[in-house]
């Protein structure tokens, strides 16, 4: 009986990649942190929680994710990206794009996405509309890029972002004008 439920665990188990990656939770999370990965490892339909930061992956071509259905996060920090339409249509819940060298957000977030963290980039604006498809928003993290104003426009769409994080930025100056009505923030 051992030895079938055993069987039956491991027939059940996603696939992982070889090393450097290591697998977790029977495949459900990977890492593959300084891998020296020029692309995205093999992704699967069970994966939830994928970390590929630290590695030299330039370009996440569109439907990059397609097979990852359960894919909730993703550490893309510390590449060099362009991301164009990649992150399109993805379930993601938490996105980290720390220090990517990115000039700007990719064009379609996640419509389930509550934590974006895209710290030690170097955004100097955001577009009127880059988080219209992210009504889920709680958390975002902005420090240290180049952000000369609070981007009032982009952050309208964010009616339950409840911490908003821009130190380190070139904002001169803050008032309680410079802010859309964010109802549920209380971290600034």
């Amino acid at each position: 009986m051992a030895a079938a439920l055993l069987v039956l665990a491991l027939a059940a188990a996603a696939p992982c990649p070889e090393a450097p990656c290591v697998c977790a939770d029977a495949g459900a999370r990977l890492v593959c942190r300084a891998a020296d990965l020029q692309a995205l490892p093999p992704l699967h339909d069970k994966l939830v929680a994928l970390d590929v930061s630290n590695n030299n992956i330039s370009v996440l071509p569109p439907g990059a994710l397609e097979s990852a259905i359960a894919l909730r996060d993703l550490n893309l920090s510390a590449n060099r990206l362009e991301l164009s339409g990649a992150l399109s249509g993805a379930s993601l819940a938490r996105l980290w794009l720390d220090g990517c060298g990115l000039k700007r957000l990719p064009p379609a977030l996640a419509p389930r996405l509550h934590y974006l963290s895209a710290d030690d980039n170097s955004l100097s604006e955001l577009e009127g509309g880059v988080f219209a498809g992210a009504r889920s928003l709680r958390v975002l993290r902005l420090a240290r890029n180049r952000l000369r104003a609070v981007p009032a426009a982009a952050l309208a769409h964010t009616t339950r972002l409840q911490a908003l994080n821009l130190a380190g930025n070139q904002i001169s100056e803050l008032t309680s004008a410079s802010l859309p009505p964010l109802p549920s923030l209380h971290t600034l």
